[in-house]
């Protein structure tokens, strides 16, 4: 089945639409954050696994999703205030369906965390996923 591509945004600079071409066709899910975690962006995989859409970008992403496992806020906080570079991990939490995900930092020249990237992936195809309609996350 071919997926619609949209058209590419206009003004953007190359680096821009190479984020945007992958966000679009990463088969895993990512949430580019800024460093007060605030959502930028993220992928159609993440959007289509849990509770965040494109309309969230400028929220943060524990008030954009209230249910967020207490173990990734924690990853996510340790790596945006540059305690870690980077943490692999799978949550314990129940609602958490993911297999593995990797939280980085993207930092400037002066090693400054700029944004932090949060990746994950299934090993399982999403509509195997307990019943749960391939949907990763459940919705507080």
């Amino acid at each position: 089945m071919a997926r619609e591509q949209s058209p590419p945004r206009r003004g953007l600079s190359a680096d821009e639409l190479v984020l945007d071409a992958l966000l679009r066709d990463a088969p895993i899910g990512v949430v580019v954050l800024d460093r007060d975690l605030r959502i930028e962006r993220l992928s159609r995989v993440a959007e289509s696994d849990g509770p965040l859409t494109q309309d969230d970008a400028g929220r943060q992403v524990f008030e954009a999703w209230r249910g967020i496992p207490d173990d990734v806020v924690l990853a996510l906080r340790r790596v945006a205030c540059g305690r870690a570079s980077q943490v692999e991990m799978r949550s314990e939490s129940p609602d958490w369906r993911a297999d593995r995900m990797l939280i980085s930092a993207v930092t400037d020249a002066n090693g400054a965390v700029e944004r932090v990237v949060w990746m994950w992936s299934d090993a399982m195809p999403a509509g195997l996923l307990n019943g749960n309609r391939g949907r990763r996350f459940r919705s507080p």
